[in-house]
């Protein structure tokens, strides 16, 4: 039986754990958008629609649910398709000391065939949020919320050997953090996932000085930049790498992705700094990276 869109996209939004909102700026729309194409009183145009199935690893076909009875949304995922992947339960594990506990419910993921890009978005990236945001909230100690990066990082490594990386192409993303900034999790994630789509990615760490960082980036030519920042107070460093980086003529117009809640809340403060793409989530900035080198924005 057929699917209506909205509700096709609703499956798979809530089944990526994302916000209408954080679809929203996938597709550079409001929230209210894509709460008007989930309850079917809008339609996207074509580039929206691809680029949803981009975002959800899906055919178009399937995100319009025209597909085979095989494709339907069985009943119980239509109520909550991620009620066995719970954040809340996988940090109350990892903080138990059962890591191997929470482990246990990735890997069950690995070996039932899904893509390393949909247990980053569906249950890594959740994870890290929830725990930032408990962590804001004063619901989560710092050492607690070092336990649990800790976790992750440990499950980002075993996840790589399960998957090993496509043959890559000549496009090449340099990741980092800005100087002081010691959270690196988002911006290695995105490294990770840009190998599984082709790229060459390098991950710079936390701890090369910017003359060495520009001096890297001068020699590698890369198309793409992607630095992060999670606390307030590193913004303006940032800032300051980006106005470093454009004074280089051969840097002036290279494309660069920023993330990290430092610069997510305030985006439009972010104006003044030319050729910068905020991404709110990996899934966006993966996107905003393939649209990028698509339409070469920056010939190296």
């Amino acid at each position: 039986m057929e699917q209506q869109f909205g509700q096709w996209l609703r499956y798979y939004r809530k089944k990526y754990r994302m916000s209408q909102k954080q679809v929203g700026q996938v597709l550079r729309v409001g929230q209210t958008t894509i709460a008007n194409y989930e309850n079917n009183s809008r339609f996207p145009d074509q580039q929206k629609l691809v680029a949803l199935a981009e975002l959800f690893d899906a055919s178009l076909d399937r995100i319009l649910g025209v597909r085979a009875n095989t494709d339907t949304i069985p009943d119980s995922e239509r109520r909550d398709p991620e009620k066995a992947l719970s954040s809340k339960e996988m940090i109350s594990s990892i903080l138990g000391g059962r890591d191997l506990e929470a482990w246990e419910r990735v890997e069950r993921s690995v070996k039932s065939g899904v893509p390393m890009k949909e247990i980053y978005l569906r249950i890594l990236e959740p994870l890290l949020i929830m725990t930032g945001e408990l962590w804001a909230e004063g619901s989560l100690s710092v050492a607690e919320e070092h336990i649990i990066s800790h976790a992750v990082e440990g499950f980002m490594e075993r996840l790589r050997t399960y998957y090993p990386g496509v043959p890559p192409s000549n496009k090449l993303c340099i990741c980092a953090t800005v100087p002081g900034e010691s959270h690196s999790i988002g911006i290695r994630m995105l490294r990770d996932l840009l190998e599984q789509a082709g790229w060459r990615a390098f991950f710079l760490g936390d701890k090369v000085p910017t003359d060495q960082l520009i001096s890297l980036v001068l020699s590698a030519r890369p198309d793409l930049l992607a630095f992060s920042a999670t606390l307030s107070e590193n913004r303006d460093s940032g800032e300051l790498l980006i106005h470093r980086l454009r004074r280089e003529a051969a840097l002036a117009r290279i494309p660069v992705i920023l993330g990290g809640r430092a610069f997510t809340e305030d985006r439009e403060g972010l104006k003044n700094l030319s050729a910068c793409n905020v991404a709110g989530s990996l899934a966006e900035g993966l996107l905003i990276a393939e649209e990028l080198v698509q339409y070469k924005v920056y010939i190296p």
